[in-house]
């Protein structure tokens, strides 16, 4: 094992424990948004040790922004479809619902920290990790593992949402080569499940 896979196994294993932790606290609870901020530090710092990451090639910075927009958009309009579905399904609903409500609890810095930790994850997940693994199984591997991070969690939706996010961002990955492109998309994404997710599900209530 090379010191870059190393670096990101161990960021992995502490990162999956202290989400798990995070996303399990009372809507409300102060230690939400410095929590979630420690968890950033967390991915960015690993990624960092690991050895960096590559923000796009030479070249293809307005293609890689438009495409990170619009794959984000498309994956939000998929995840926003699919919980019409997951509000009339009450073992489903309540366990997203209860997530979305720290950004009622606080709307502006759940989202602010909810932003941060999109970049980080993708300046983890699609960076380090990606580059710390074979390229054949890159997009495989930094999928699975970015949904074990949720597993934690015990929000089926979120896992489900996660497995498409990674498949998404992932490709446009191995497509831009690198992060720019995933991190829009992660971005565009979350200020979407965020605003408009909690009126979606609310529906089924």
């Amino acid at each position: 094992m090379s010191r870059a896979q190393a670096v990101a196994l161990a960021t992995l294993v502490l990162g999956t424990g202290a989400l798990a932790v995070l996303l399990r606290l009372e809507p409300g609870d102060p230690f939400f948004v410095a929590g979630g901020l420690a968890v950033a530090l967390l991915w960015v710092g690993g990624a960092l040790a690991a050895g960096g990451v590559r923000v796009a090639h030479d070249g293809t910075t307005l293609r890689a922004a438009l495409l990170g927009v619009g794959a984000g958009a498309a994956a939000a309009g998929v995840c926003l479809a699919a919980g019409f579905v997951v509000a009339h399904v009450e073992v489903l609903r309540e366990p997203a619902s209860d997530v979305l409500d720290h950004a009622r609890a606080d709307t502006a810095l759940v989202v602010a920290m909810a932003l941060v930790n999109a970049i980080a994850e993708e300046i983890f997940f699609r960076g380090a990790l990606y580059d710390a693994v074979p390229r054949r199984l890159a997009i495989t591997l930094t999928t699975a593992a970015y949904a074990l991070t949720t597993l934690g969690s015990g929000v089926l939706l979120l896992t489900v949402a996660a497995v498409l996010l990674g498949l998404i961002t992932a490709g446009l990955r191995r497509l831009t080569g690198g992060v720019l492109a995933p991190v829009l998309t992660h971005l565009t994404w979350s200020v979407a499940m965020i605003t408009l997710l909690p009126d979606v599900l609310a529906i089924g209530r």
